[in-house]
């Protein structure tokens, strides 16, 4: 399946679902491309991938002779835009205390700083892209991601960042 996937768009569909591997309407997953992979003798792989796009499951099938692959149809989706001015304030709060409390923890390991750079790359700009880089970041257990995958709300995930960064990091 690799091969197909990086012999055409280099992009596939990844469900971080953990407690089944079967894809469902209405489960929510990222579209990742592949940047580097390294085929091994032994038929694994080594990959390196970029989310790029969450999407929802509108559709989803078993394809007869694929050995139990899940095919599916998706529709993209993104946070929805901060409308009233109180939304885009709490908004603005919510990324100023995550945007200190990375740099106090940044403060203390200048090692730290340059392998969530070379790993991550530097911060965006844009506030929902930032709360993703954010996430991806953090040493939380899964489940924890995955509620900051699904949520639809850049004010809630970084306010859900800023929590598990407290707790997380001893804040």
């Amino acid at each position: 399946m690799l091969h197909r996937i990086v012999e055409s768009s280099r992009r596939f569909a990844y469900l971080p679902k953990f407690d089944t591997y079967q894809a469902n309407v209405g489960d929510m997953g990222v579209i990742a491309e592949i940047t580097d992979i390294e085929f091994l003798a032994d038929g694994r792989a080594h990959l390196q991938a970029k989310c790029r796009d969450r999407f929802t499951i509108k559709e989803a099938w078993i394809e007869d002779g694929t050995q139990g692959l899940h095919w599916c149809k998706v529709d993209l989706v993104n946070d929805g835009v901060s409308a009233s001015e109180s939304e885009r304030q709490a908004l603005e709060e919510a990324v100023s205390d995550c945007e200190q409390l990375f740099a106090s923890v940044m403060a203390r390991s200048s090692h730290l700083a340059r392998e969530i750079e070379s790993q991550y790359g530097s911060r965006p700009a844009d506030s929902e892209r930032f709360s993703f880089w954010l996430s991806s970041i953090l040493p939380v257990p899964y489940g924890d991601k995955h509620c900051l995958l699904t949520c639809l709300n850049t004010t809630e995930r970084l306010t859900l960042c800023r929590d598990l960064m407290r707790t997380s990091l001893g804040m």
